[in-house]
């Protein structure tokens, strides 16, 4: 049984400690020449283990049929972040698999 963390942590907090010190995730977070946060917004003050299918649609469905590239990377790195979360105690594991895109990546 997983417990729950003694101290809630945010999803800005999870996206730093993500970056930190890595170049390659760093560069991913820039979409075009906005970064992929400005995207989250609705996001950042909730804590991770409270995000759930949702809330990550409120971020992509208002601009997923002008964007539906960019909004599909940007699910794909809430999908990264909540992936990091969840390795680290900080999110529940999903009782489904997670949904794959058709060339087999987030």
């Amino acid at each position: 049984m997983l417990l729950a963390p003694a101290v809630a942590v945010g999803f800005q907090e999870s996206i730093e400690a993500l970056l930190e010190g890595s170049t390659r995730w760093a560069s991913r977070w820039v979409i075009g020449s906005i970064p992929a946060a400005t995207y989250c917004k609705p996001l950042m003050g909730i804590a991770v283990a409270d995000i759930d299918v949702g809330m990550v649609l409120t971020v992509i469905e208002p601009q997923w049929k002008v964007v539906p590239t960019t909004m599909d990377r940007v699910r794909s790195r809430i999908g990264e972040v909540l992936g990091w979360a969840q390795t680290r105690g900080l999110r529940p594991t999903p009782i489904y698999p997670p949904v794959r895109s058709r060339n087999g990546q987030n």
